[in-house]
């Protein structure tokens, strides 16, 4: 099998779990931010919720999986709302400008 020349082979660690990805070759920097956020967020939760008992297993890298698909959904959100919103803002401004004007 040809190897893609645009792809690469990395490792990233995830709490102490190898993980091998063969990836995008210009996308391995956000890979690697990915995973840093990914072991942060764990750590938080496990911070927070000291009592594994309390949670089911892998549960704070399930927590840490909800928190980051919450965060990706606001955020697709709030970035539809945006043009929106500037239109509304440039609408609003021209408006005002007419009836200022009678």
């Amino acid at each position: 099998m040809t190897k893609d020349p645009e792809s690469l082979n990395i490792t990233l660690n995830i709490q102490g779990s190898r993980l091998r990805l063969a990836i995008p070759r210009n996308d391995e920097a956000l890979y690697r931010q990915a995973a840093d956020r990914l072991n942060f967020r764990i750590m938080r939760y496990r911070e927070s919720y000291p009592n594994i008992a309390q949670l089911p297993a892998g549960g704070h890298l399930l927590l840490a999986a909800v928190d980051t698909a919450f965060y990706l959904v606001h955020e697709r959100k709030q970035a539809d709302r945006t043009p929106i919103n500037d239109r509304l803002h440039r609408l609003n401004t021209e408006l005002e400008a007419f009836l200022s004007r009678y």
